[in-house]
C-alpha cells in the first residue's frame, strides 16, 4: 500500500468515525426532543387541570400547580441545554450563546436523509407550545375576570354599608331596608 492510499484510508476511517458520532448525536437529540415533547404534553394537561381549579377557586391547588409548572419549565430548559450540548459536540451548530440556538438551526445543518424525524418533532413541539400559550392566555383572562367580579361584589357590599364604631371597633352596618347585618373589620 502506498503512502497516498494509507493516507486515504486513514481519512476514510476518520470520516467514518465522525459520521458515526454525528449519527449517534442525532439519535440522542431525537430522543431528547421526544422527551421534551412529553414534558410539554404534561404541561398542557396541567394547564387544563388548572382551569378547573380556577373555576373552583381552589387556591391551594393553584399554588401546587404553580410549583409544578415551574418544575416542568426547569425540565424543559434542562433538556434544551442538553440538546444544545449534543449539537455542539457533534458540530451540528457552532454557537457560543445557548439562548440563540434553535432546533431549526440543527435541522439546517443535517444531511437531507437525517432531517425527517427532527422536522416532525420540531413541528409537534411548536404545535404543543402554541396550544400551551393559548390555554395559558385563556386561564389568565378567566382568572382576571373572576378577580374583577369579586372586586365588584366587594365594592357593592362596601357601598351598601354604613360605617359605625361599636364596642371600640370599626363596623359596617347594612341599612335597615336590607335587614340588620353587621360586618366587623378585624386588624390583620
Amino acid at each position: 500500500m502506498s503512502g497516498r492510499e494509507e493516507l486515504g484510508k486513514r481519512e476514510f476511517l476518520k470520516d467514518s468515525k465522525r459520521r458515526s458520532f454525528m449519527e449517534d448525536a442525532i439519535r440522542h437529540i431525537e430522543m431528547l426532543c421526544q422527551e421534551k415533547l412529553l414534558v410539554y404534553q404534561n404541561l398542557l394537561k396541567l394547564f387544563r387541570t388548572e382551569r378547573k381549579a380556577i373555576i373552583q377557586a381552589d387556591v391551594a391547588k393553584l399554588w401546587a400547580f404553580s410549583k409544578e409548572k415551574k418544575e416542568l419549565a426547569d425540565k424543559i430548559h434542562e433538556l434544551r441545554m442538553t440538546i444544545f450540548d449534543h449539537a455542539n459536540e457533534a458540530e451540528l451548530i457552532i454557537e457560543e450563546d445557548q439562548s440563540k440556538y434553535s432546533l431549526v438551526k440543527i435541522i439546517a445543518a443535517l444531511p437531507g436523509r437525517e432531517k425527517g424525524t427532527l422536522v416532525n418533532l420540531n413541528m409537534a413541539l411548536n404545535e404543543m407550545k402554541r396550544k400551551i400559550a393559548a390555554l395559558s392566555h385563556e386561564n389568565k383572562v378567566y382568572l382576571e375576570e373572576s378577580l374583577k367580579t369579586i372586586e365588584d361584589l366587594v365594592g357593592i357590599i362596601a357601598r351598601s354599608c354604613v360605617r359605625e364604631e361599636r364596642y371600640g371597633r370599626e363596623t359596617y352596618m347594612r341599612p335597615a331596608s336590607y335587614g340588620r347585618m353587621a360586618v366587623m373589620r378585624e386588624g390583620v
